[in-house]
């Protein structure tokens, strides 16, 4: 396969950034954040055409970049980043105050963003010894799935089959029924 020449990439740069935030915007609600990073993208884009390396795919190439942006930003703003997956669905953690709070509906409950929060420790404590030491190890310790791998005698491909499992397994702990009452139930003996 040929490398795209300078001129054409060019002329699709503005295609190719409206599919990124096309991409982007499917997983994080702030529109302004999926444009910044889509530029951004492009930029470095550009600064790697005035250096004169050949993409095979400049496109692909560009949708790489604004993935890893997007994961590096998620991570910068949330405190005990759960991944992109869980980004799109908590929602966004900005400082800026939305107009009304965001409310997720989960099971026939309708949480704001506290009372999900409040969910997770419940949740988390349901899962096997060797899931939370796993989790706990790449959100709070910030391992990488390289060094996950060597921890947990696995490869990296299987570490990051497991995390991406966990977070699922995670999330449906969440919708369960009884894990919404306890807590309510909880909340509701504390305000007594």
């Amino acid at each position: 396969m040929n490398p795209v020449s300078s001129t054409d990439t060019l002329e699709q740069l503005p295609e190719f950034v409206a599919h990124v935030i096309s991409y982007l915007r499917r997983r994080i609600s702030d529109f302004e954040l999926c444009r910044d990073i889509a530029q951004e993208a492009a930029a470095r884009l550009l600064v790697q055409m005035e250096k004169g390396v050949e993409l095979q795919n400049p496109k692909a190439w560009m949708f790489r970049i604004a993935r890893n942006l997007a994961v590096d930003e998620i991570r910068r703003r949330t405190p005990a980043s759960l991944g992109i997956e869980a980004q799109e669905w908590l929602g966004d953690s900005r400082g800026a105050a939305p107009e009304s709070p965001p409310v997720w509906r989960v099971g026939d409950h309708d949480l704001d963003r506290d009372e999900m929060l409040a969910l997770l420790p419940q949740a988390f404590s349901r899962l096997s010894g060797e899931t939370q030491r796993l989790l706990e190890a790449r959100y709070r310790g910030q391992m990488s799935c390289q060094e996950l791998a060597i921890c947990f005698n696995s490869t990296e491909r299987a570490v990051s089959q497991r995390l991406y499992r966990s977070r699922h397994f995670l999330r449906n702990l969440l919708v369960e029924e009884d894990v919404i009452n306890t807590t309510n139930k909880e909340k509701k003996c504390s305000q007594a």
